[in-house]
This record gives C-alpha cells, sequence and structure tokens, in this order.
C-alpha cells in the first residue's frame, strides 16, 4: 500500500427522495505526492516572519549610519536620549558585527532547544528576545546599550537561523522542500529590503530611534500565528507521539493518505516502522535521542555531510554578502554622494529580492548544485569587475558590478547552505548539526563585518580581491565534493 493510491467507498444519498444509495469510490493520493496545501503555505509564511526580523536587524542601520554616529551633539537637545551616538568607522563595525557575535552565541545551543521544546515551541520564544532587542536598541542612551541590543538581537536571529529551517523541512511536502526552503531566504532578503526601503524616510533625529524599534512589530504577528500552526510530525515522533504526528501530518496533507509518509518518517527518526494502528500504539511510549557531537563524528557519511554543509555555510560569509548589506551606503557614497547612495543600497535589496524569488522556481528544477556552481563563479567574477571598475573609477560599473554579486549570490548561495543542511543529514543529526552551521555561518559574519572597514581602509579600490578568491574556492569545492540532492527522501542521508 506505500506506493499505490488508497481506494476508499463512501455511501452516498443523492437525494432524500431515493432510498437507494450509490458507491463511489474516491482515490485518495499517497501525501509523499502531495502539493503545497494552504495550511502549509500559512505554517511556513508565520515561521519565516523570524528570519524576516533577522533580515530587517541586519539591514536597517546601513543607510542611517551617519545620522547615527555622525550628527553633532550641539546641534539637538533632548530631555532624555541623545540625538546620536558619535563614534568612529571602526567601532561602528564592531557595533553591527555585535548582531553576528550574537547569533553565534544562540547557534551554540539553538539545535538542542529545538530538540527539546520543538521546533514550533522554539520560534515561540525567540520572539521574546525580538521585542527586548528592539527596546534596548530603540531607546539607547549610550554606544553600550545599542552594543547590548545588537547582541540580543543577534541573540534572536541566530536562533531563528537555526528553527526555521527545520521546521520549514519537517513540515514540507517532498516534492517542494527545495522551493519551500527557500522561503527562509526570501524572508531573510525581504527584511533588508523593508528596512533599508523605511529608512529613506526616517534617517533623521530622532527617526533612526523609530526604525529599530519597529524590529518587534512583526514579532507580535508571529506569537499570534503561531497558535494555529502545529508541531513537526518528525519532532513528535522522535518524543514518541505517534498519534500526534498523524493528526499533524493529516493537517498538513489534508486529502491524502498519509500511511506511506507517516512510515518513512517513522524509519528515519526512531527506526520503528508503523504497519498498523496496534505497532502505533506499541511505539507511543519510544524516543529517539539525538544524535551527540561524538556521534555524529563517529559515523564516517554523516561526518562528511556535516563537513560539507559546514564548508558551505563559511563560504557563504567569506564571499562577502555581508560587506554589501553592512557597508553598500558608504561604498556608494563615497563615489555618488550622500543623496544618490541610499537610493542605490535600496536598487541592490531590491535584486537580492527578486532573484532570491527566482532561485525558488529554480531549485527543484535545475537542483542544488548547478545553482551553487553558477552563483559562485558569478561573484567570482562580479568581485574581479568590482575592482577594475574602482581602480579606473568607471562609477557605473562599479553599481553594475555590486548588483551582479548580489544576483548570483541571491541564485545559489544565499538561500541553499540553509536548505541543505537537512539534505546532507539524517533527522537524528539535524539538531547538532543546525547549531554548529549556525555557529560557523555567524563567527564569519563577525569577521567580514567587523574587518571590512579596516580592509577598505588600507587596499581601497582592491577590497574586493579577497571575496573573488574565497568565491572561486567555493566553486570548486561545491564541483569537486557537493552532491546533487533534488528529491531525497528523508529517510536517507546522502554520501558526501
Amino acid at each position: 500500500m506505500k506506493d499505490q493510491a488508497v481506494i476508499q467507498t463512501y455511501a452516498l444519498s443523492p437525494s432524500d427522495k431515493e432510498k437507494s444509495q450509490v458507491d463511489i469510490e474516491v482515490i485518495v493520493s499517497d501525501s509523499t505526492k502531495s502539493k503545497i496545501s494552504l495550511y502549509v503555505a500559512f505554517n511556513v509564511l508565520t515561521a519565516v516572519l523570524a528570519s524576516y526580523v533577522t533580515g530587517f536587524n541586519v539591514g536597517s542601520p546601513n543607510i542611517p549610519q551617519q545620522v547615527i554616529i555622525g550628527c553633532n551633539l550641539e546641534e539637538y537637545t533632548f530631555a532624555v536620549l541623545p540625538a546620536c551616538l558619535p563614534m568612529t568607522p571602526i567601532f561602528w563595525g564592531f557595533t553591527l558585527a555585535t548582531f553576528a557575535l550574537g547569533a553565534l552565541v544562540a547557534g551554540l545551543s539553538a539545535g538542542s532547544i529545538a530538540d527539546r521544546f520543538g521546533r514550533r515551541k522554539a520560534i515561540w520564544m525567540n520572539n521574546i528576545l525580538i521585542i527586548i532587542a528592539g527596546i534596548i536598541m530603540s531607546t539607547s542612551g549610550s554606544i553600550p546599550q545599542l552594543i547590548i541590543g545588537r547582541f540580543f538581537a543577534g541573540l534572536a536571529g541566530g536562533s531563528a537561523s537555526t528553527f526555521v529551517p527545520m521546521f520549514i523541512s519537517e513540515i514540507a511536502p517532498l516534492r517542494y522542500k527545495g522551493r519551500m526552503g527557500t522561503m527562509t531566504q526570501v524572508a531573510f532578503v525581504s527584511g533588508v529590503l523593508t528596512a533599508q526601503g523605511l529608512a529613506l524616510r526616517f534617517t533623521y533625529v530622532p527617526g533612526w530611534r523609530i526604525l529599530l524599534s519597529l524590529t518587534a512589530i512583526p514579532s507580535v504577528f508571529q506569537i499570534v500565528a503561531l497558535c494555529f500552526c502545529t508541531e513537526t510530525p518528525a519532532w513528535l515522533i522522535r518524543q514518541g507521539r505517534i498519534d500526534e504526528a498523524r493528526t499533524a501530518l493529516q493537517r498538513l496533507r489534508k486529502g491524502y493518505n498519509v500511511d506511506n509518509e507517516l512510515d518513512l518518517l517513522c524509519q528515519s527518526n526512531c527506526s520503528t516502522q508503523i504497519e498498523d494502528s496496534q505497532a502505533q500504539n506499541d511505539n507511543v511510549n519510544h524516543k529517539a535521542a539525538a544524535m551527540r557531537f561524538t556521534d555524529v563524528l563517529r559515523e564516517k557519511n554523516i561526518r562528511r555531510g556535516l563537513l560539507s554543509a559546514l564548508a558551505l555555510h563559511a563560504f557563504q560569509q567569506l564571499c562577502g554578502i555581508n560587506a554589501v548589506i553592512y557597508y553598500s551606503t558608504s561604498i556608494f557614497r563615497s563615489t555618488f554622494g550622500p543623496e544618490s547612495s541610499g537610493i542605490f543600497t535600496v536598487i541592490v535589496a531590491a535584486t537580492n529580492v527578486l532573484m532570491t524569488l527566482f532561485s525558488t522556481i529554480l531549485v527543484d528544477r535545475l537542483g542544488r548544485k548547478p545553482l551553487l556552481l553558477c552563483s559562485s563563479l558569478g561573484m567570482c567574477i562580479s568581485c574581479i569587475l568590482a575592482v577594475i571598475a574602482a581602480s579606473n573609477e568607471i562609477d557605473i560599473m562599479i553599481v553594475a558590478s555590486v548588483i551582479m554579486f548580489v544576483a548570483f549570490y541571491a541564485t545559489g548561495l544565499g538561500p541553499l547552505p540553509w536548505l541543505l543542511v537537512p539534505e546532507f543529514l539524517p533527522p537524528a543529526a539535524l539538531g547538532i548539526a543546525a547549531s554548529m552551521c549556525c555557529v560557523v555561518n555567524w563567527f564569519f559574519t563577525f569577521l567580514v563585518g567587523f574587518s571590512f572597514p579596516a580592509i577598505k581602509l588600507h587596499i581601497q579600490q582592491w577590497s574586493f580581491l579577497p571575496f573573488s578568491i574565497f568565491s572561486g574556492c567555493c566553486a570548486l569545492f561545491v564541483f569537486f565534493y557537493i552532491p546533487e540532492t533534488k528529491f531525497k527522501l528523508p529517510s536517507k542521508a546522502t554520501p558526501v
């Protein structure tokens, strides 16, 4: 019955006047071939609000940088809060990078929190951090307070980057895991675009404080919406709550027979095959323990999958995307002046959103590996063009190369590393693997965000040369070591 449709017979009365009943055979399709239901879409859109807020917090300080750190305090008098927080560009870089530092710290425990409390509850609790961060940042009376606010925002962002991909991967239909998985990055870059678009209106005193406070609004909506979402069937199975897992799967796959998919989930999550309701009840109290770090290292295929995932997350940041997200306004300001720099920054952010949306169409058609190859090679070429343009002072070419860089990033290296973690590794290893990937990703985000002002100061027009080297190395790594994982069954880990 696993690969065949289930035939059910219903007795229906055509009318009140007719006594006879008509038997109609209804074919119920296997849920492993299901489409995206409205309830799945609702769950995914609710979850990615956390990624949206992360993007908002990453993008919000970019355009108002000069207002936040460069005003003349003597021109403004406020009863409680200072008009701005003067600091050097290097210290501003550290303030921005503190977000990544908080995310790195969150990554150390995010996977275990998701395994202990469940994916949905973990996302719900994460909103508390976001609201606290919004209050601290918007009321900052000193540089240390702003840094603490950025750190709390980073804690929430790092947790979200672990919780949300896990949640989506475990509720998405098999045929649409790629498309659904990229929604995390779509939400993130949409948050960046929203923040930078609003910043054009809030780049004044005290408008920047209003901008930083807006991060709490999506969290309020998410707190309410999560009450109507389901916990993932995979996590419920790992807790031994098989009946609840079946109910959750039936809600997610309404109109489909879930027996085969439930069986696959049980095999991959607790090595228990559910053949009937009696077997289901026998296993209801069986819990499958999450793998520890030593367990992951002991298994050869799992270890290879983890190392490949970690390498992709490192390359994602070493290719330099956050140098553009954090500092694109200052890059354009030195060439085009303050009036045009904000507009160019928003254009770059809009390109990121559009091309990430485009990747959702391609990821399940072309596959993961071709997109990663095209993305990293395109970024390498774009960085070389940026260096040539800056060296020869070709202004329009600088803008074009930065837009090309972001476009190539958005089609592959942006959304795919988070998507590939649950495709490289079995569910038992997902908690520890997601945490490690989060730590590596945000460590290099911190490194790039903190060091780029110094890099730009010392090597100037050659600032994008290191990023071109890392992008080229990423292309070689993808070509030789990354397999194609399109339509991979959740019960099997793909050897890498």
